[in-house]
């Protein structure tokens, strides 16, 4: 079975689908869909553009998601301009449309509804929901583990970022591609295009190595130590501490290359056991349902 369709409803396979075109419109707006492929997709229309007309005829709400954006169709430059909806305005057509295949879709959507209460309740849920997730996908134990203590540093550097006066999503943005950009010499999309996920909506610390995930946990837990020992309050400060900090790892991360005599940024597109080391170390598919005790 495909795992990765079954863990998201056959969403995957909508979104990949070549009837949907995809454009990338930066880092602010993401990956647009364009809304007549979707509607296609999922019910198998012969006249989608008709199908999607009558949708947006019927729920206002709906239509007002959709933006006209120029997709390209061709490697000679061909474009067409079409409605388009982002992930969210994808996920609210599929509640639209009575098919199959959107059945199977809503099925996935309710039950990780249902998930994330439970989160709320227990907070180690996601956590052992996120460990079964890495593991059918064929990630080492080795790598889960530090995947993981990464997301905790990371909610740890966020919390002292709003605490110290971070508000706004572009400043979040601003001090997360600071601090990549001090520790590796690129920013995030940069670091993307650099492992070839440029276009896509792939997790970039999904497609890190152990050492590479270990380096950010080190910068996101320095900057934090920083904000922390200096007292840093407000944008400009919290700045110049995870500069200080990227600049720490970066210094780090050479006496790391020169000691091995390689690079630590790797350009692998997809992290898995990729040796016997790796293999042997594999984590073994959990059976069980976990235990839902109190955190």
């Amino acid at each position: 079975m495909n795992t990765k369709r079954a863990t998201t409803g056959g969403l995957d396979g909508v979104l990949s689908d070549p009837r949907v075109l995809r454009a990338n419109r930066g880092e602010e707006l993401g990956i647009w869909y364009s809304a007549p492929g979707v509607v296609q997709v999922l019910t198998e229309t012969e006249h989608p553009d008709e199908y999607w007309a009558d949708l947006k005829a019927r729920e206002p709400a709906l239509a007002r998601l959709a933006e006209s954006v120029e997709f390209q169709v061709d490697e000679d430059g061909r474009t067409v301009t079409t409605d388009a909806l982002d992930l969210e305005g994808v996920l609210r057509l599929i509640q639209s449309i009575p098919s199959p295949r959107a059945e199977r879709i809503k099925r996935w959507m309710a039950e990780s509804a249902r998930q994330r209460i439970e989160e709320a309740e227990n907070p180690e849920l996601a956590l052992v929901r996120a460990r079964k997730l890495y593991e059918q996908r064929g990630y080492s134990r080795r790598w889960i583990d530090k995947r993981l203590r990464g997301v905790s540093a990371r909610h740890e550097l966020t919390a002292e970022w709003f605490r110290r006066g971070a508000r706004e999503s572009e400043q979040y943005r601003a001090l997360t591609n600071e601090l990549i950009r001090s520790a590796f010499g690129m920013d995030v999309e940069g670091y993307r295009r650099y492992k070839g996920l440029s276009g896509t909506s792939a997790n970039l610390r999904d497609h890190m190595t152990d050492l590479e995930l270990a380096l950010v946990t080190l910068a996101e837990t320095t900057a934090a130590v920083l904000h922390r020992g200096r007292g840093s309050e407000g944008f400009e400060r919290l700045l110049a501490d995870v500069r200080d900090a990227g600049r720490i790892v970066a210094a780090t991360a050479a006496q790391i290359a020169q000691g091995v005599g390689a690079a630590v940024t790797q350009p692998v597109s997809r992290v898995g056991p990729r040796s016997t080391e790796d293999a042997h170390d594999r984590a073994p598919a959990q059976t069980t349902k976990p235990a839902q005790h109190a955190a």
